[in-house]
């Protein structure tokens, strides 16, 4: 069953995917139990070493792109998240991962392992380094980094998907654990909700650029495992999946929804790379989810950041026209902003990439140098 590209999607259509896995996934990581990812993408890679075919074929599959990725329209786009890198990371937690707290299925399997309400903040930290990765250049080409780290997340959600499902789990709507529907929907915030917020902080995209950030968001998802048929070929269209599952698979009045939106928003106040205290957080957080939203989870927007967010988005739509219109500004920015983000990752995930779920931090050694690690590693 596959999504017509020009077909406008519905409830009928999707409902079947709730019942799909990843099952190339599957296949590599039966029997074995939830690991750091970084441990399972060793023991699959062994286990194909080895000869086991269900691994083989997960690395056979997974090692090239397919022929629809456009190679220079994902360059393009993997610089555009490399240049708008600290925008893009506040826009895609606040109205984005956020977002996704309202959807009991999404949010589910994570509350059973602990991984939501345990250490909310390192796992924003996590999914930081895996878009960090990504963005690296050459990060998603056959054996970068940001392949290698994404293939990693896909096997740690098929192991755990066993785990849950090995005690009977059932999901909220009945379906699978980490079903292919609540992967697709989880897509669109970084295809979708992220670049079309990112004007609260006043970034205005021409169509151009959108369609290159999502196209490399389509190629990072697709790696995840999300199935093409749930990957739209255009921006338009993955806004009107979007807006469907959301619809349909977000409810407010959940009660888990708020908790864990106020459990994150606890955990980032004042930690970096923003180093914004709650206030500042939770007022983003409250314009990017809507008057609604911010209503059923007592959401405030405190009218002194309010305004401060309003001169900020002012003032950006001065500023960024002009730095992008100077390659030289262009590049300083991309490289204040890669620096920032990385020594973030540090303070928050550690120096020792041995203990980190997904290893190396893209360029650290040569970004962040030895200095930089002993003081990181002193201060942990």
């Amino acid at each position: 069953m596959s999504i017509a590209p020009a077909a406008a999607p519905s409830r009928d259509l999707l409902r079947p995917y709730q019942q799909q896995v990843d099952t190339l996934a599957d296949a590599a990581t039966a029997g074995l139990r939830p690991d750091r990812p970084l441990g399972l993408l060793a023991a699959v890679e062994a286990r194909a070493a080895a000869g086991h075919p269900g691994a083989r074929a997960f690395f056979d599959q997974t090692r090239d792109h397919p022929a629809w990725v456009d190679l220079a329209a994902l360059e393009r786009g993997r610089r555009l998240v490399v240049e708008l890198g600290s925008e893009l990371a506040l826009i895609l937690i606040t109205g984005g991962l956020f977002d996704g707290y309202a959807s009991p299925s999404l949010s589910t399997p994570l509350l059973r392992t602990g991984r939501l309400s345990g250490d909310a903040a390192r796992r924003l930290y996590e999914t930081g380094q895996v878009v960090h990765n990504a963005r690296a250049p050459g990060g998603l080409l056959p054996g970068g980094i940001g392949q290698r780290t994404i293939l990693a997340v896909r096997l740690l959600h098929s192991a755990v998907r066993q785990a849950l499902e090995a005690r009977g789990y059932v999901g909220p709507d009945g379906g699978r654990a980490i079903h292919v529907l609540d992967m697709a929907h989880t897509a669109t915030a970084f295809s979708h909700k992220a670049p079309a917020r990112l004007p609260q902080l006043g970034v205005q995209l021409a169509a151009e650029e959108r369609a290159d950030l999502h196209h490399f968001w389509r190629v990072v998802n697709h790696l995840h495992g999300v199935p093409l048929a749930l990957l739209p070929e255009t921006p338009a269209e993955t806004a009107a999946l979007s807006a469907i599952l959301d619809e349909w698979r977000f409810d407010p009045r959940w009660e888990g929804g708020a908790l864990l939106c106020r459990a994150a928003l606890r955990d980032l106040s004042g930690q970096p790379p923003f180093f914004l205290p709650e206030a500042a957080i939770e007022t983003l957080t409250a314009r990017c989810l809507g008057d609604e939203r911010a209503a059923a989870w007592g959401l405030r927007r405190a009218p002194t950041w309010d305004h401060a967010l309003d001169a900020v988005a002012a003032a950006e739509q001065v500023i960024t026209p002009a730095w992008r219109a100077v390659p030289g500004l262009r590049l300083v920015r991309a490289r204040l902003s890669v620096g920032l983000f990385g020594r973030s990752l540090l303070r928050g995930l550690g120096p020792d990439p041995a203990v980190r779920a997904f290893g190396p931090i893209a360029g650290e050694e040569a970004r962040f140098g030895p200095g930089l690690e002993a003081r990181a590693r002193a201060a942990v």
